[in-house]
């Protein structure tokens, strides 16, 4: 840039400056010798006295290659006010900056100024607008000119084909590259990359395999931008192998190919081996990239190390990276999937321009770790900043509507989705089912089940086990049978739906042949939830001993849910004997826990052992176990308020308590409160 400076200063001193053929030169020097100098480049043809049109081709090259794309329209319109004409090497460069922040309206007005030109329309102004159009999302518009074309060259072909293959019509793509063959045309370096690109987007491995045998035949395998694209087109695949067999193929890779490596490594599950290479890099000092880093981070929450995603952290700090939305979101996103929601708001507050998806981070943060409460406030102070949910946001809040039980969010995200969306996924639709069916609203959730257009398994399982949760016992088990007709077939989360459904409505008989046909039929090995339901079943039909013999013959260790349905059905049929036999089962495993205490106190003050109650109490005192105050919530206007046992802290309780009393009087006047002598720890 020095050297440039001083050119130009002698051209001014010279008096040379203004002259068409050095003015050229200049900027040819600018603009392709020195890349990035916009600015300089702009400086040049602004006081310039009668720059040609090739500098001007020059100053908008420059310009639709800078950060700044937008000043290529500037200089452009300049050149259409002072009537310079122009040739087809000039609406390339105009075509280029529209398409760099679509601007479809401007990108026409380029279109059409040219079709008036009168000019002979050549390859490199056809490739330019058909290269527009195609990133602006106008594929059918590009290939009615690519069937215009008198004549296509290779160049043509390729911007047609990764046009296809970035619009998410791989398959199309492949059908223009066989045309292309067809015709003679020899494919190079871009075509193979879209095509490997193509076969990543399909998921297609022997597509993969046959294009890297192609690529070998063209003799152009050791080009590292393929080789990057083979890395990539096999982690894509599955086939980590290959992709690793490929990387160490390349003498020296750039960073560009350690960060693939790495994400396709961290991507296919192997966070171990993701994680050190990325420690690898940088020892080795590479130019470390923000896809590295945020497959870092990945490979972090899938380990579950903290320590070294902080560590992750510190290195980005001290790197000269741009800190991207999408960089910023996945830091976000690391330190919300460790519950670290200081770090994470902090961080959070610090992005100036958000996005949907650094917000959907934050709200899917909370609703994973049960913070129901402040991923709602989050969707509300997102919706209030003016962004529009995506469905990734829309399932996050309504799993938040399930766990609050809040049904008119659920119902207002329901309202939405109507509105703004077509055709919801199905991923969407079962969060909808779900939400319905956890706030008890049955016939909405039948509704939504009923009206999908297209349901997976995960969606018969919300529905059977919705409708078991919700006592609609022969309706969950319809639905099942619906299922298995259609040739759908069950998982293990499908019968315990079934099994909790003969459990609400007692089919003993029924339960035991559905359990039966887990292993027998299906080939699914019941697993210790599947067991709970059995006992449970039996035990509120009354069958606590055979509920007991069933657990005793268990092929899998009985956990506490287990043994606190026996329990459970200990207390119902005031079954003393087995009850304290279980709770000492219960104490084994869960000793600091308190519900088997307090339903054994429960047990025998309802079997008038007083004495026995009040030891139970002693012996929670002795080792320091507090009984956990019970609580309830309702929702009023779209607000849970929540109430805990001798919790007088809300803003209404004296109102509250005056109604209690009076409702209290009214039970006693009519007769319908029962005194029953109760003692509990």
């Amino acid at each position: 840039m020095k050297s440039l400076h001083q050119i130009h200063a002698q051209t001014i001193t010279t008096g040379l400056a203004h002259d068409p053929i050095v003015l050229s030169e200049l900027l040819r020097f600018c603009t392709l010798t020195l890349p990035g100098n916009s600015n300089y480049a702009l400086l040049l043809i602004s006081y310039s006295h009668s720059p040609n049109l090739f500098s001007f081709n020059l100053a908008l090259r420059a310009l639709s290659a800078s950060p700044s794309p937008e000043k290529t329209l500037t200089l452009y319109h300049r050149m259409i006010m002072k009537d310079i004409p122009l040739n087809n090497y000039t609406y390339p460069f105009p075509l280029k900056a529209c398409a760099s922040f679509s601007g479809v309206r401007q990108g026409e007005e380029i279109h059409g100024r040219f079709l008036k030109s009168g000019l002979e329309p050549n390859l490199v102004s056809l490739n330019s607008l058909m290269h527009f159009y195609m990133v602006c999302g106008f594929v059918d518009e590009a290939h009615k000119l690519f069937e215009e074309m008198p004549e296509r060259n290779v160049v043509v072909w390729s911007t047609l084909i990764n046009g296809y293959v970035k619009s998410g019509r791989s398959g199309e793509a492949f059908g223009m590259f066989v045309r292309m063959v067809l015709d003679g045309l020899s494919p190079n370096e871009v075509t193979m990359i879209s095509l490997l690109y193509a076969c990543g987007q399909l998921r297609n491995l022997w597509m993969g395999k046959w294009v890297h045998c192609l690529i070998e035949k063209l003799g152009i395998e050791d080009n590292i931008v393929l080789g990057t694209g083979l890395i990539d087109m096999y982690c894509k695949c599955g086939d980590v192998d290959a992709a690793v067999q490929v990387f160490d193929r390349i003498s020296k890779p750039d960073s560009l190919a350690w960060s693939v490596m790495i994400a396709g490594l961290v991507s296919n599950g192997y966070f171990d081996k993701g994680l050190e290479l990325f420690e690898e890099i940088v020892c080795l000092g590479v130019n470390l990239t923000a896809l590295a880093f945020t497959s870092a981070f990945k490979a972090c929450a899938g380990l579950g190390d903290f320590k070294r995603a902080k560590q992750v952290h510190i290195i980005l700090e001290n790197c000269n990276i741009e800190m991207s939305l999408s960089l910023s979101s996945s830091i976000i996103d690391m330190y919300m999937k460790f519950g670290d929601f200081e770090a994470a708001n902090l961080l959070f507050a610090k992005v100036a321009k958000k996005d949907v998806v650094i917000w959907t981070s934050m709200i899917a943060g909370f609703a994973h770790h049960g913070c129901s409460k402040e991923a709602v406030v989050m969707f509300y102070q997102m919706i209030e900043a003016d962004f529009e949910p995506n469905e990734v946001t829309l399932t996050c809040v309504l799993s938040a509507s399930s766990q609050l039980e809040n049904l008119s969010l659920g119902t207002w995200v329901h309202q939405y989705i109507k509105k703004q969306l077509v055709e919801p996924s199905v991923v969407l639709c079962n969060s909808l089912v779900d939400m319905y069916a956890k706030c008890g609203s049955v016939i909405d959730a039948l509704q939504v089940f009923k009206e999908m257009p297209e349901k997976d398994l995960s969606s018969w399982n919300i529905v059977i086990n919705g409708l078991a949760r919700n006592g609609a016992s022969i309706e969950a088990l319809h639905h099942f049978s619906s299922m298995v007709n259609k040739g759908i077939r069950p998982n293990s989360i499908t019968f315990v739906g079934v099994l909790s459904a003969c459990n609400h409505a007692g089919f003993v008989d029924c339960g035991s042949h559905y359990f039966d046909s887990m292993s027998s039929k299906y080939g699914i090995l019941p697993g210790v939830e599947h067991y709970a339901c059995m006992v449970d079943l039996l035990g509120r039909a009354g069958l606590v001993q055979e509920a007991e013999m069933f657990v005793e013959k268990m092929p899998v260790r009985a956990d506490a849910v287990v043994w606190g349905a026996l329990l459970g059905a200990c207390r119902i049929h005031k079954n003393v004997d087995i009850a304290e036999r279980t709770v000492r089962k219960l104490v084994e495993l869960e000793p600091d826990k308190d519900g088997a205490y307090v339903l054994l106190s429960k047990i025998y003050a309802e079997a008038d052992r007083w004495e026995d109650a009040k030891k139970v109490r002693r012996v929670m005192d002795d080792r320091g176990i507090k009984k956990r105050p019970g609580y309830s919530w309702i929702e009023v206007g779209g607000v849970v308020h929540l109430f805990f046992a001798g919790d007088k802290s809300h803003i209404r309780w004296d109102e509250m308590q005056r109604m209690l009393d009076s409702i209290d009087k009214q039970l006693k006047l009519e007769g319908l409160i029962e005194n029953k002598p109760f003692m509990a720890p």
